[in-house]
């Protein structure tokens, strides 16, 4: 039974005018501060398309745990295909060699704490065991070689399937993880089944994209606004109306998640008078919100079990709601304060 009810027609009209301004790279989003981490850390002397390019974008994907910002984790990923390319590379004989992946405890979020030293096994011995055996050591044979039907929500299964199979790995994770290879035009012999593979609509639904659907007023009730209720919800949501109307789901995501993460979470400050612009001007969707939802973390939130780079630790915690019925204006604009007596 559904706990969330949505406004379809309006999310079509929104999500095409915002697939499109990614696709052809209208402001904001043509300027450097709206390149996906994915591109941005790209490692040096990996040919895009590549086998090795597929490892990269693999492991960055398993590697997405709570606790690291997208950044960290791929920066963390680039200097791992750079420096020890045999972590990610189940055709090197280094891979066999258990001791050489301890210093995976450096970049998986948690790995160094006793409870969670499973962590680097799983990827050790699970992940790339069954990259060996079962996808010839090619991560996009996860792909490639699935029987798809063109019924989307049965190949999509079917894909998420193989990728959950991998230790570590949910849903949402299994997601991503599609996404990245989607965007990418692979240099193989399965152009037509990457066709196929590309068709599938698969979206990541994150506290970004959660928090938009509300303030985008296409979320019109909730019965719940717990994140882990209705994230699947919204996913489905979003990838039957891209479906549906053919928009690029690919182009669709990045764009939510660079409104949501890069402009309205991180570019729009505090202080009203500053943040005018960004609501108003920049926000490529400002027209169509209807008012900011609040972060949904604590500051005094519990330490995270693993250090910072300047050897401090990182205090965080989400709350489970994600305080939807908080929901507050924006900023008043000169209009809005302006009063004609008569």
């Amino acid at each position: 039974m559904s706990v969330i009810e949505f406004d379809r027609e309006r999310a079509i009209v929104i999500f095409r005018d915002l697939a499109a301004r990614w696709q052809n790279r209208e402001a904001p989003f043509n300027t450097e501060k709206f390149i996906s981490p994915e591109r941005k850390y790209h490692p040096k002397g990996v040919t895009v398309g590549s086998i090795e390019h597929a490892q990269f974008l693999f492991f960055s994907g398993w590697l997405n745990r709570n606790g690291k910002t997208a950044t960290e984790l791929f920066r963390d990923a680039r200097n791992i295909a750079e420096q020890s390319p045999w972590i990610i590379d189940p055709r090197d004989s280094r891979s066999l060699e258990r001791e050489r992946f301890d210093l995976l405890e450096r970049v998986i979020p948690f790995a160094s704490h006793e409870k969670y030293t499973a962590r680097v096994d799983w990827w050790y011995r699970d992940c790339m065991g069954l990259l060996r055996d079962t996808y010839e050591s090619d991560p996009r044979n996860i792909f490639v070689t699935a029987e798809l039907s063109g019924d989307w929500r049965a190949d999509r299964d079917l894909l998420l399937k193989r990728l959950m199979s991998f230790f570590g790995t949910g849903p949402k994770i299994a997601q991503l993880i599609l996404l990245f290879f989607q965007e990418v035009e692979w240099l193989d012999n399965h152009q037509h089944r990457w066709e196929a593979v590309r068709r599938v609509p698969s979206i990541a639904a994150d506290m970004w994209v959660m928090r938009l659907m509300r303030q985008l007023n296409i979320v019109v009730s909730w019965e719940s606004d717990i994140s882990t209720k209705i994230s699947s919800e919204i996913s489905d949501f979003i990838c039957e109306i891209c479906f549906d109307e053919s928009i690029p789901h690919t182009h669709l995501i990045q764009a939510l998640w660079h409104t949501g993460a890069v402009i309205c979470g991180r570019m729009r400050p505090k202080d009203q008078t500053v943040a005018r612009p960004f609501c108003h001007n920049i926000c490529p969707v400002g027209k169509s919100c209807v008012g900011i939802v609040p972060a949904n973390y604590v500051s005094n939130g519990r330490l995270s079990l693993y250090a910072t780079k300047n050897g401090k630790q990182r205090t965080t915690q989400r709350l489970a709601s994600l305080r939807y019925d908080e929901m507050r204006p924006h900023p008043l604009t000169f209009d809005d304060l302006w009063h004609d007596p008569e």
